[in-house]
């Protein structure tokens, strides 16, 4: 039978690609968020590996570190959408001498 028209085809990589294609999704728009979530991940499993004995510290260590990489992300786009909001102060101070009249013609017509 074809597929309903609102389900999803089978990926053609299989199910592990379609996981991958979904991860990938979440962080087409903040590809930093993306590499640096790789990274703590992968030296949260290389420090693991090497330091058995570090199980406790990092089962809290771990969850504290992706935090930290999500505010530090969302700091960063916070910062960036407001930079690119900021008006120009000398453009507006020129646009109201522009509007205003000058102080000795505001009376005389």
């Amino acid at each position: 039978a074809p597929p309903r028209s609102g389900s999803r085809a089978a990926a053609p990589g299989g199910p592990m690609t379609a996981v991958f294609g979904e991860l990938l999704g979440l962080f087409v728009d903040d590809l930093w968020l993306a590499f640096v979530t790789c990274g703590w991940v992968a030296l949260a499993a290389v420090l693991l590996s090497l330091y058995a004995r570090a199980a406790a510290p990092a089962a809290v260590l771990f969850p504290a570190g992706l935090a930290g990489v999500l505010a530090a992300g969302a700091c960063r786009r916070t910062l960036a959408a407001t930079s690119a909001r900021v008006p120009d102060v000398a453009t507006d101070s020129q646009a109201a001498r522009i509007r205003e009249p000058a102080a000795g013609t505001a009376g005389k017509q």
